[in-house]
């Protein structure tokens, strides 16, 4: 990586830092936001926290542990925020990774800047939410399969699952990567059976501990699930088309339009990965009757 490359990889990366941090303590937290330190809190020890905050709630607990072990330290509310905004930050490096994988070091610039500079990513990385982490290792589990798909070893294909894997333990809604994968393999590129047993076998080891959990408090998880399916819509079908420009930014669609035809046209596996990633996504969001701008995110 020459001089310029990484002077301007540093650039992206403390601008997003400031447009991340910046005066983040200026509100305090949400409804949302309080629940999920309440756990972290719960995880450290605040046993004040306990009758208000339960432990197993709704989702998986990665990200509250993460903030769980801050809050040993000392107790600010506003960890949770440092959390966000930490994770999306370094998705900015995956992404940029993941750019010069799939196509050249300008590609992972390009879209480094974007991700640095995007509303949405912004608004979510100064919440105490799950979603900056659930991406960070959403985005970080393509790039391992991005690499795999290359190398074609076993040490890339256990990454892609811990990664996955560490992605649904931040919040459920990752599972999707596994139908984003399943389709591109149907279709275009299929990992090898042993492979393939590789990612499930470390995926399933990653969120175990979640699975076992579940189990043991099924009146709980299964509650929540029912919960969850039965809710209804919030928002008409056309929301994303609405609100897809104002949080991810106007040259957002024309710039994936056009950066999918070029890949087409060089027929590069990138245009399938990248397609297909896409494409799963937008579908499940747009089939799931909840709607909100955050569940774009991965």
């Amino acid at each position: 990586m020459s001089w310029k490359v990484k002077v301007a990889l540093a650039a992206a990366i403390l601008g997003g830092l400031v447009l991340r941090i910046w005066n983040i303590d200026r509100f305090g937290l949400n409804g949302d936001e309080a629940v999920y330190v309440g756990q972290a809190a719960n995880l450290a020890g605040y046993t004040q926290y306990a009758k208000y905050f339960a432990l197993v709630r709704a989702h998986p607990l990665l990200y509250q542990f993460i903030v769980s072990l801050l809050l040993r330290i000392s107790f600010n509310e506003m960890y949770g925020r440092f959390v966000s905004a930490a994770f999306s930050t370094l998705t900015i490096i995956v992404v940029y990774l993941l750019g010069k994988e799939l196509d050249s070091r300008r590609t992972g610039l390009i879209a480094a800047y974007f991700l640095a500079v995007m509303p949405c990513h912004i608004i979510l990385a100064r919440q105490a939410l799950l979603d900056s982490t659930m991406t960070f290792f959403f985005t970080l589990a393509m790039y391992f399969f991005a690499k795999y798909l290359r190398k074609r070893n076993w040490i890339w294909a256990s990454a892609f699952g811990v990664s996955a894997g560490l992605a649904f333990l931040a919040k459920e809604v990752a599972l999707i990567i596994v139908l984003v994968i399943a389709m591109f393999s149907i279709l275009f590129q299929r990992p090898s059976l042993k492979h393939l047993i590789v990612m499930g076998v470390a995926y399933f080891l990653t969120i175990l501990p979640h699975i076992i959990v579940s189990m043991i408090l099924k009146g709980v998880a299964s509650s929540y699930l029912i919960w969850q399916i039965s809710r209804p819509a919030n928002h008409p079908p056309w929301f994303y088309l609405e609100n897809f420009p104002t949080y991810f930014g106007v040259p957002t669609i024309p710039l994936m339009v056009a950066g999918i035809a070029y890949a087409v046209y060089r027929k590069r596996v990138s245009a399938a990965l990248y397609a297909t990633w896409i494409l799963v996504v937008l579908g499940f969001i747009q089939l799931w009757p909840l709607k909100g701008f955050h569940y774009i995110l991965p």
